[in-house]
């Protein structure tokens, strides 16, 4: 079975409208450092910290996509079956994206704060494996233009609804 559903809210910080559920391990790596080489680019650019992120610091990255791109990190988590795509349009404000995925029978929420620099694009979050581990991905979802956004904040964790953000700079 698989659980597909899209946040949209800051889930922290200012403004948030309820308390998140308690935060669980961040089971990926530099979760605010796009740039780094843990994130394999196919068409996407990324240039660090030039926005800011939902809290008001410049720590947001900007995502050039070109037509079919995608930002992708290999956990260390193992699994070697399941998968979930949700797609949803970003816009000028910061919604939190996230995907549930039942890998292996467990469940597992990838999520991620998304926003654009003008108008509106449709992206999607992909959770799945690659046969040994649990991916998540972020992907345009059929644009037909290139586009840029603003990320920050990604997260993997146990579970089947996201939960407050852990960053994780390792």
């Amino acid at each position: 079975m698989i659980g597909i559903g899209i946040g949209v809210g800051l889930q922290m910080g200012r403004g948030a409208a309820a308390a998140p559920p308690a935060p669980t391990e961040n089971l990926l790596l530099f979760t605010e450092q796009f740039n780094n080489a843990v994130w394999v680019k196919s068409g996407v650019t990324v240039t660090a910290n030039t926005a800011l992120d939902p809290l008001g610091a410049a720590t947001a990255d900007r995502l050039a996509f070109l037509l079919s791109g995608s930002i992708t990190q290999t956990s260390a988590v193992l699994g070697s079956s399941g998968s979930a795509t949700q797609s949803g349009t970003a816009t000028s404000t910061y919604s939190r994206f996230s995907v549930t995925a039942s890998i292996d029978g467990n469940p597992y929420t990838g999520s991620v704060y998304l926003k654009t620099i003008a108008g509106s694009v449709s992206l999607s979050l992909v959770l799945d494996t690659d046969g040994t581990n649990v991916r998540f991905s972020i992907s345009d979802a059929a644009a037909a233009a290139p586009f840029t956004v603003v990320a920050w904040g990604a997260q993997l964790e146990t579970g089947s609804m996201a939960t407050a953000y852990v960053m994780r700079t390792t």
